[in-house]
Order: structure tokens, then C-alpha cells, then sequence
């Protein structure tokens, strides 16, 4: 199954472009709360509110959590990692660079899993009615109750000092809880975060066009028009037949799904794992002289091939949409209905085909997304990027401590914070910000395990994590040792000691005088 994001990190087959699925169900069935939580070695769960804004409203859902204390030393540390738009692993604290940073610092490590996704599902059924809880400013709420639960359920370990830690979308709530919860959490590490919204995301096909040599995107944009008119020929089903994708009936979502898999070779390639040089394996296919009868477009589909195989996915489960965005029945294992609602309704994000030069078929374009919405959802369901942009911006405004990682090749950083985002050039420094963006880096590589192999520059970017994580720690343990020294903090302790002994005493001359007026009255009584 494919969509218009491939935006995952750490997720079950990385494969992830996603999709999405509509409601149509009665409003008695669209209020049947998922109750049961399954059992499963590892993780924990706890009561989240269902709507954090609504004071009245008492309704809970179970909501899954992993914590490691592996690591941890007495140092007050924690890290969270906001589990993002898919099921979170179980694993999910283990094997990444994060695991190695818990590891030098003796921090206790936890995660979430984002409401909706995964097993920490509110309703039974995505309806139209039941999504309505799952947006930005309530997620971010989990966060806050959920780090307010674990320091209580954690006392003896008094975890005050917090480092919120996400990649891609998570990403985004990562620096976004900083801005919004500055009091739970030190500072925020966030990778590949996409914090600006946008309705047609140009750039992004412009960001993996120029990541690729110009004869190799050339032959990729051959392969397009080649497509685009056997299709016109009417001959579409001898692509249905070439690539496997016999349930595909639209021939649209079928042109994005084939420039889905340019891009995924792209966003997720990593040269130092031969296993996922993609781009090698995109390049040395397009470029082979075209014997036997071969075209352009079915070197393509011999890449497209290669790349589902190496997925473990098929043609018609990679591109397919309507099977995702119109099934409501909610699955741990499915999460293409719910980000498609997040799109539809905040993000956008919808990599339309640029005006010149594109690599997709420019039959994606906005009206071909925003149908999408209205597939999964009715009419009127597009997103006002506007609305969100300017409620974060303006908190982000205010957000200190955060260091956001970029990669060069990853067409995501485009909507992130890097390098020049700002003409003030003392913004960085008056919000204690650190802006790293890494040569020829992929979506969120700085997330995944140090290897001996990677880049200089990828090694640079986590340093500069290490550097921010040491001077936030730095920072909170003088603050607290200044408070505890100040003269008011020692007046206030003096003054409230006092007070106490005057209210203790007062206390036992009231009980004195209470006792004394007892024995008065009885004796005043014996003399009547």
C-alpha cells in the first residue's frame, strides 16, 4: 500500500508510502470504545484521557509504553522516544543511537505508542466521528500525561531531567512539546522533522531529482512518459500485468506508486548497507542498454519489481488505496487510514508533481491528492496548512533547546529547520538552538546505530547531540543548585520553618485552652 508520505522510521518493513480509509457507520457503532488491551511480554499500559481538552469528559483508552532501565545509573535522566505514525516496536528503545546515548549517560529510556496506532487503539472503528481525536495538540497532551505517570510511577528514581526525542513526524512533536511543554522536558532532539506544513510539496520530488546523477533522473522521467501514454493508448493493463498490480484500477494511483518507489530508493538509501544502496540499484537498472525489445519504462518496472521483492510486499499491497483509506475496522497492524486523517485535515504534505522536470508523472498533482481526502473521508476534507503553521510557528517562536539533524538527501528537510532557515542569523543562538544538516545524509540516519562506516559528517551530527545533551544537563544542575543557594529560595525555607513552628504552637495553646475551658465548664456545672 502506498501513499502520498513515506515517512517512517523504525517501522516494521520500511516501506511505508501510506495510505488511508473512510467512515460511513451509524453513530451508535462510531462510539465503541476499544476496551481491551493485549497481553504482550515488554510492554505496559496506561489509562490515557481520550480528550484532554474537554474537562467534562472522563473517557479513557489503554495506551502502550516501553521502558528500559538498563542503563541507568542514579543519574535523573530520561530520554523519550515518540513512537510516530506506525506500531511501535517493541524493540524500539534497542539497537539505534538513541540505545547508545541512554547507554553513555546511565539514562532510563521510554517510549510511547502514538494514540490511534498500533495497539493503543481508542474505538474499534476509524468513522469519521472516532478520528476526530487524533490531532497534533492531543497527542502532544499524551506526552505530557504519560511523563507526568512514568516520574510518579518512578519515584525512587526521580527522573526531573527529560530529553524528548523523535524522527520525521515524531520529530516534529519532538521540538513541538518542547515549545508547548517546556516545564516537562530539558531540551529536544529532532530528527528529519518536517515543522512546516504544506499543501503542495513540490520540493520534494525536486529534492530526489537532484539527488540523483541527471542521466539516471533523465531516464526515470523517459520511463514517465512512457507510461503516461500506454496508458493514453489504452493499454494500461499491459502495466497491470508487467508490475503485478492486476487490483489497481486507478491509473493515477498507479503512476504514484511507481514515483513513490523512485523516491523511497532515494529517502531511505544508505550507502553503507549494500543491502539498501537503492539508489545504486535504481541507477545501474535505468541506465542498462535497452536490447530484446526493452523500454525505458520497462526497466522501471524491472526496478519497481526488484525493490517489492526486497520489501516483501507486492505490487497491489504497495499502491492500492482504496482496500486502506476506505476500511474503517482499526488494526494494530495498519496505519494508513489514520495518517492519511492527520494529512488530510493538518499536514498536507503532498508530494504533487513540479511544473518542469519531474520525476513523477504529472498527473499527480493537488486535485489528484485532495480526491484522495475525499475518497477517505467525504467532501471538503483539505487541509488548512495555514491554520497550523501559524499556531506552531509562533510557539516555536519560543521554544529553547532543541537541535534538529537533517539529512542532505532527504527531501523532507526541505519543511525543516536547517542551515539558513532564518534570515535573523541570532535566532539560533538566542533559542539555544543547534542546526545541523548531514552531507548526503537520509531520512532520520542519525537515529540509527553508530557504524564504523558512516560519514564524517553523519559522525559530526551526533556529536553535536552529545554536546547538546551534555550542556542542557549542565544547565538544569546549576539551575537547580542556584535555586537551592538563592537567598529568597533560603529565606523562603527559614520563613516557612518559622511559620510552621508559630502554626504548631498555636495549634497546642488552642488545645490547652479548649482543655482548660472543658474543666471550667464542669466545674461551673457541679455548682448549679
Amino acid at each position: 500500500m502506498h501513499i502520498f508520505l513515506l515517512y517512517i522510521l523504525f517501522s516494521s518493513s520500511q516501506a511505508r508510502f501510506f495510505g488511508t480509509q473512510t467512515f460511513s457507520l451509524s453513530s451508535e457503532r462510531s462510539l465503541t470504545l476499544q476496551t481491551k488491551a493485549p497481553s504482550t511480554p515488554n510492554v505496559r499500559w496506561l489509562d490515557q484521557k481520550l480528550d484532554h481538552f474537554d474537562p467534562k469528559s472522563n473517557i479513557t483508552f489503554r495506551q502502550r509504553y516501553v521502558t528500559n532501565d538498563d542503563f541507568y545509573t542514579g543519574t535523573h535522566l530520561m530520554f523519550v522516544y515518540i513512537s510516530g505514525e506506525a506500531k511501535m516496536k517493541d524493540n524500539c528503545l534497542e539497537d539505534n543511537f538513541l540505545y547508545t546515548l541512554a547507554k553513555e549517560k546511565g539514562a532510563f529510556l521510554a517510549s510511547l505508542e502514538h494514540r490511534y496506532y498500533g495497539e493503543s487503539l481508542p474505538f474499534t472503528e476509524h468513522s469519521v466521528e472516532n478520528l476526530k481525536y487524533l490531532n497534533t495538540n492531543q497527542a502532544l497532551a499524551d506526552l505530557a500525561y504519560f511523563i507526568e505517570f512514568l516520574k510518579k510511577e518512578n519515584k525512587d528514581k526521580q527522573l526531573y531531567k527529560v530529553i524528548i526525542v523523535g524522527g520525521s513526524y515524531a520529530g516534529c512533536l519532538s521540538a513541538w512539546f518542547r515549545a508547548m511543554y517546556p516545564h516537562l522536558a530539558l531540551g529536544s532532539i529532532s530528527s528529519s522533522g518536517p515543522v512546516l506544513a504544506e499543501d503542495e510539496f513540490i520540493e520534494y520530488d525536486q529534492t530526489i531529482s537532484a539527488a540523483l546523477p541527471d542521466d539516471c533522473a533523465g531516464h526515470v522521467r523517459n520511463a514517465m512518459k512512457e507510461m503516461e501514454a500506454t496508458i493514453d493508448n489504452g493499454k494500461y493493463v499491459e502495466l497491470q500485468k508487467a508490475s503485478g498490480c492486476d487490483k489497481v484500477e486507478d491509473n493515477v494511483d498507479f503512476l504514484s506508486g511507481m514515483g513513490d518507489m523512485v523516491a523511497h530508493a532515494v529517502q531511505y538509501n544508505m550507502d553503507n548497507e549494500p543491502d539498501k544502496a537503492y539508489k545504486d540499484l535504481l541507477c545501474s537498472t535505468m541506465s542498462k542498454p535497452l536490447v530484446n525489445g526493452e523500454t525505458e519504462s520497462s526497466h522501471l518496472l524491472e526496478f519497481f519489481n526488484k525493490m517489492t521483492e526486497k520489501m516483501d510486499t507486492t505490487c497491489n499491497e504497495f499502491v492500492s488505496l482504496d482496500p486502506v483509506i476506505k476500511n474503517i475496522t482499526a488494526n494494530k497492524l495498519e496505519n494508513g487510514r489514520q495518517w492519511t486523517w492527520q494529512t488530510c485535515n493538518e499536514f498536507g504534505y503532498f508530494q504533487t508533481a513540479p511544473p518542469q522536470n519531474s520525476l513523477r508523472s504529472t498527473r499527480v498533482n493537488l486535485d489528484y491528492y485532495h480526491g484522495i481526502c475525499e475518497r477517505a473521508f467525504g467532501p471538503g476534507r483539505i487541509p488548512d496548512v495555514s491554520k497550523i503553521n501559524k499556531y506552531f510557528k509562533e510557539r516555536n517562536s519560543l521554544a529553547t533547546n532543541v537541535i534538529w539533524t537533517n539529512g542532505g538527501f532527504d527531501p523532507w528537510s526541505k519543511l525543516g529547520i536547517t542551515p539558513g532557515s532564518f534570515k535573523d542569523d541570532g535566532r539560533e543562538a538566542r533559542q539555544n538552538w543547534k542546526i545541523r544538516l548531514i552531507d548526503k545524509g537520509s531520512h532520520c540516519t542519525d537515529l540509527h546505530s553508530p557504524k564504523s562506516s558512516d560519514s564524517e559528517s553523519l559522525k559530526e551530527a551526533r556529536n553535536a547531540i552529545r554536546d547538546a545533551v551534555n550542556e542542557w544537563l549542565t544547565n538544569a544542575s546549576r539551575d537547580k543548585e542556584m535555586t537551592t543557594k538563592h537567598p529568597l529560595f533560603v529565606s523562603g525555607v527559614v520563613l516557612a520553618s518559622i511559620s510552621l513552628v508559630f502554626m504548631i504552637i498555636a495549634i497546642v495553646l488552642c488545645c490547652v485552652c479548649s482543655s482548660k475551658k472543658r474543666k471550667a465548664m464542669k466545674v461551673y456545672q457541679s455548682l448549679q
